[in-house]
């Protein structure tokens, strides 16, 4: 990959090109100390990824990411910064940054970033096939989502097929699935085809997306019981077995159906406001008539005297506040998750204990506030923050529930070091945050995740050494190292010799006891 490199911190900015070009496959194409200078100096379409602080000199760096956007690019973007700003990070989110990585960056952290990077790009390589060589349903999948394509060419083909008047009626009906396993998303494909089969119908169409399933239906203004048989007999099975959300959206004529697509889209965050068994119409979402928020204003400045004094009637009346919102809907919900993330931004901040910030992930949030579909979710992460602040972080970090959490942390090391593991994986797998996991760590093992994490690799990597049958490269792999040369780096940083001299010194003994712990620093 070509990388660009936007950071006004020359050492860092230097120290990142440095570690992208000698430890990774990937170049460094260019680097910039300010994001103007970025915009203008460099040809967009020859990256294939940018990483970028957020505060720079001038215009910030979600600026310029927000500039490209409106230019076309789609550049794959990676947020490089020293802290967690609750709303650049709410920004970033919605510009669909793939991470957003906190300083002090570490080696592994970066290769787990790139490779995630490269998965992606290998995956758009494979979506961007000819267009001779894909069927009518695989053309239509990239053309409502912006992949090139033919749209008069696909349109002519649907006509063709089924028989679609220019100015006819036809229903679209989107299923996002909230569990992305593809056995759920296939399952539900060939369910919606055999009930539309069941139901004898003839003019309609299954698409499998990577996260949602579509169906359409032509000429529905022919049938007026169509979409109640579908309520009745098909639809409430596929949401008793998946847990997904359903939208429908009615459109005159092909040449409307990518607008009816995204309006589906746009339908999915009303699911706060509906029982989860419905369907979320157009015309239901429209008969709402919802208005403009107010910030409550008063109600923040409660929650942060409530964070200071430990005082439980505030959350009482955001979580009562909130309850009336979800079931009284008077805003749109987007509004509503806005509003929800500052006061929760508002309560965090206010809080006295010390560590609070470590406790508490404020991106996370975001992300789980931005991703929450149910009303009970919502609520829940009131909850649970709410036992989260009024915990004695101190006590937390020096109880025996620490050393329990280092443990189950070794045992995943123990489980999944082949494979890229970081710290922020293994404290998502463990329901905690990166920096809580961090500082119980480092307290009961007494060194850092990653130091433990290459040792233990390290210490794997001497005893298949002893294996002359073993290439170098392949025990590189083994041990969670996909770059040979970087396997010997850090080998050699470690035990004071390179495998290679390791291997021989061990195998040349024939018998005598090979090179110490002691004498390699291993």
């Amino acid at each position: 990959m070509r990388i660009i490199i936007v950071k006004d911190e020359p050492q860092i900015r230097v120290g990142i090109a440095r570690l992208i070009q000698s430890e990774t496959v990937h170049q460094v194409a260019a680097s910039f100390t300010d994001a103007e200078e970025a915009l203008q100096s460099y040809p967009w379409s020859e990256a294939d990824l940018i990483m970028t602080d957020i505060k720079l000199p001038g215009m910030d760096g979600l600026t310029m990411l927000q500039q490209l956007q409106e230019k076309g690019s789609q550049i794959p973007a990676v947020i490089l910064t020293g802290y967690a700003d609750f709303n650049l990070a709410q920004r970033a989110i919605k510009l669909k940054v793939l991470d957003y990585l906190l300083k002090p960056l570490t080696t592994d952290e970066l290769h787990s970033c790139l490779s995630k990077v490269q998965q992606q790009m290998n995956l758009t390589d494979g979506q961007n096939n000819s267009a001779q060589e894909l069927s009518l349903e695989q053309q239509l999948s990239l053309y409502l989502n912006h992949w090139p394509s033919d749209p008069a060419h696909i349109r002519q083909q649907l006509a063709m097929r089924f028989d679609v008047p220019v100015d006819q009626q036809n229903t679209l009906f989107l299923f996002s699935l909230q569990s992305l396993d593809q056995e759920s998303i296939s399952w539900t494909g060939r369910y919606l085809a055999q009930g539309c089969n069941r139901l004898c119908l003839d003019d309609f169409m299954v698409l499998c997306q990577p996260e949602t399933v579509i169906l359409l239906l032509f000429n529905t203004a022919y049938n007026p019981y169509l979409e109640k048989n579908l309520d009745r007999f098909l639809l409430p099975e596929i949401i008793k077995n998946v847990d997904c959300i359903c939208t429908s959206v009615r459109f005159n004529g092909i040449v409307h159906l990518v607008q009816a697509y995204h309006e589906a889209i746009r339908l999915l965050p009303y699911r706060l406001y509906l029982n989860r068994d419905q369907v979320i119409t157009q015309d239901w979402a429209n008969s709402l008539q919802l208005k403009r928020a107010t910030y409550p204003q008063q109600l923040e400045q409660s929650l942060r005297d409530a964070a200071i004094q430990q005082d439980s009637t505030a959350i009482s009346n955001l979580q009562l506040t909130l309850s009336q919102w979800l079931t009284e809907p008077r805003i749109q919900p987007e509004e509503l998750r806005a509003i929800l993330a500052r006061l929760i931004c508002a309560w965090v901040s206010s809080s006295q204990l010390p560590q609070t910030q470590h406790c508490i992930d404020l991106a996370a949030l975001i992300r789980l506030i931005d991703h929450s579909m149910y009303p009970e979710q919502l609520l829940q992460i009131v909850e649970q923050l709410w036992q989260q602040i009024k915990m004695d972080p101190e006590a937390a970090l020096s109880g025996g529930g620490g050393n329990h959490l280092s443990e189950q942390a070794i045992a995943l090391i123990r489980d999944n070091f082949p494979n890229d593991l970081t710290l922020t994986d293994v404290a998502a797998k463990l329901n905690v945050t990166p920096e809580y996991l961090s500082a119980t760590f480092r307290k009961s093992t007494g060194m850092t995740f990653s130091a433990f994490l290459r040792n233990f690799r390290m210490s794997h990597a001497k005893r298949l050494l002893l294996n002359p049958k073993l290439q170098i490269q392949d025990i590189a792999v083994a041990i969670g190292y996909r770059d040979p040369k970087y396997f010997n780096r850090i080998f050699k940083e470690v035990c004071s010799v390179s495998p290679g001299q390791y291997r021989s010194t061990c195998l040349g003994q024939r018998g005598a006891q090979c090179i110490s712990p002691n004498q390699t620093g291993c």
